[in-house]
């Protein structure tokens, strides 16, 4: 399975979604990173991302993903109202393939233009929605939680498969806990989690940063003549 656009947009928010909308439009806040080959550390892509606050709580989030020779591999776009979710889109050029989620009327609108032919579902909007950009707002709306190490259960969606699945956040025992923490996320279901293995984000202590995510990505490394999934691990700057 495919979840990765949890790398990607973490960065968006970090404190920008969490502070809401004091810029008001003023300030397009600029954030970027690095995705590393998890088994050999080569460094691969490049992610470049705007988070652009506007009035009365909205706030619109771009990100772009670039392979080694500055080719744009992947973008993504988020909208957001108040905190809450109203639309996402992926363009995954390296698959030519479109991805988007809107939030409309407590329902979840997906399509998928892949092959020239669009495909769309509608299901119930779920309690405890993310998606990679609202982590971690819902860090620390559930800091407190996730310190105790307590479970704290989400619905992430997944776009290619224009659905959403049942995961847990979970604070992991490091041996360093004094400017980060260790939360890992992994599958509820059985079945899918021994398709996907567990993502694990190094988190600033107080739970307003997420420094790096270790984990399956959803931009393809090239394999031959074709493209495959990979372990990665990101790298946030700000």
């Amino acid at each position: 399975m495919k979840y990765a656009a949890i790398a990607l947009l973490i960065l968006i928010v970090n404190q920008s979604l969490a502070a809401g909308d004091k810029a008001a439009g003023t300030v397009v806040e600029r954030r970027g990173g690095n995705i590393y080959d998890l088994s050999t550390g080569e460094n691969l892509f490049k992610i470049e991302a705007n988070i652009k606050p506007g009035k009365d709580g909205h706030i619109f989030f771009e990100s772009l993903y670039l392979d080694n020779n500055k080719q744009e591999v992947m973008t993504e776009e988020a909208y957001f109202y108040q905190m809450r979710l109203q639309r996402y889109v992926v363009r995954q050029n390296q698959l030519n393939e479109d991805y988007e989620l809107k939030v409309k009327n407590n329902k979840l609108q997906f399509s998928i233009r892949k092959n020239g032919i669009v495909k769309t579902k509608e299901t119930d909007l779920p309690d405890n929605l993310v998606i990679g950009p609202s982590f971690v707002p819902f860090f620390q709306q559930h800091w407190k939680e996730i310190m105790s190490e307590k479970k704290v259960p989400v619905r992430l969606a997944v776009l290619d498969y224009m659905d959403t699945f049942g995961f847990e956040f979970e604070k992991v025992k490091s041996e360093n806990e004094t400017h980060s923490v260790l939360v890992r996320m992994r599958a509820t279901s059985i079945f899918v989690a021994a398709m996907v293995n567990p993502v694990y984000f190094l988190v600033q202590s107080d739970g307003s940063k997420i420094i790096e995510m270790k984990g399956r990505m959803l931009v393809k490394i090239k394999d031959g003549n074709s493209l495959r999934d990979f372990e990665g691990r990101a790298v946030f700057t700000y």
